[in-house]
Formats: structure tokens, sequence, C-alpha cells
């Protein structure tokens, strides 16, 4: 429907909606680190693109569907995870928006982080948007272009802020 804003066509649901559609709460690829007793670091991206392209790099990683998730849902695989880095797309919302150009589009998935940090106070949060470089909106547009294995897990090193800092820089 022309009308419509663009969404998952799995997700009934628009930004800012209270009621989240099931299928934003599946962290895809998540099954396979369900069984494990215990996570160093764990990949969070958004969408299956992403999440796909951190496998092929062997970066254990789930996606979810979207960025109106509720991460508590996944709190019995969370608590084991020791570091979960977020990466975030660069997309902001789109010029006919109120906030056009103001919030990038993950802004929601905030809200589902701090709450899973207060859920687990001894998970690190870690939060890493892609490099602003031309025709890069996101992790998967980046490793495309050519990155090796070392220039990534350089970048996630330098460019990761724990969720705190991360919000007090870009909301704060």
């Amino acid at each position: 429907d022309p009308q419509e804003d663009l969404r998952w066509l799995s997700t009934n649901n628009k930004i800012g909606s209270e009621s989240i559609s099931p299928i934003c709460n599946y962290l895809f690829q998540a099954h396979e680190y369900e069984i494990k007793e215990s996570i160093d670091y764990l990949f969070l991206a958004e969408g299956i693109s992403d999440t796909l392209s951190l496998l092929e790099l062997n970066v254990p990683s789930v996606g979810c569907f979207g960025v109106q998730v509720n991460l508590l849902k996944s709190i019995s695989l969370m608590s084991k995870v020791k570091v979960l880095v977020v990466v975030l797309d660069n997309d902001r919302y789109d010029i006919l928006k109120k906030t056009a150009g103001e919030y990038k589009s993950w802004t929601p998935m905030i809200y589902s982080l701090t709450d899973l940090q207060e859920a687990l106070p001894n998970l690190t949060i870690l939060c890493c948007p892609p490099p602003s470089l031309p025709g890069v909106k996101d992790i998967n547009d980046w490793l495309k272009s050519g990155v090796n294995p070392q220039e990534f897990s350089s970048y996630i090193r330098e460019s990761s802020l724990p969720l705190t800092q991360f919000v007090l820089k870009h909301y704060g």
C-alpha cells in the first residue's frame, strides 16, 4: 500500500507502537547459541543480511527483525553472554517524518537494550555503528566492500562504546 510506511511484511506495527509483532522478538540464528553454557562475545545485528555477513566472517551473531524488539524475550540466551556487541545501522528517519534526520532508525532498540542491561547488570553491552563512509549504511554494506577480518576486529575494538556512553553521546 503506497500510503503506508515501509516495514517488515511480518510486522504489523509502526515505530512508536506499544505492541510488538511476535516475529520481532525472534532472534535469527539464536538456536545455535542457546545450547551453549556460556558465550564470551555475541554480536546482535538488525536484519538477516547483516547477520549473515557477520556469520560469513565466523563472528558469533544473532539478528533481530527490525528495531522494535523486546530483548527480554531472549533473556535465557542473553544471560549466558559476557559481552553483547550491537552493530547498528546508519539509517535515519526519512524526510517525510517529523523527526527526519534527528534520530537514527535504531532509536527504539535503545529502550530494549536499557531494559536488558537493567535485568542483566553483569552483561557488558557495547554499541557500534558502521563507519561513516559513502555508500555504507550498515555492517553488510561495509563488509561487502571487502573489509578483512582484521580490519573489522580493529574497527569494533576502537569504535564500540558501552551502552550508557553511547546513549549519552548520541542522545545526551
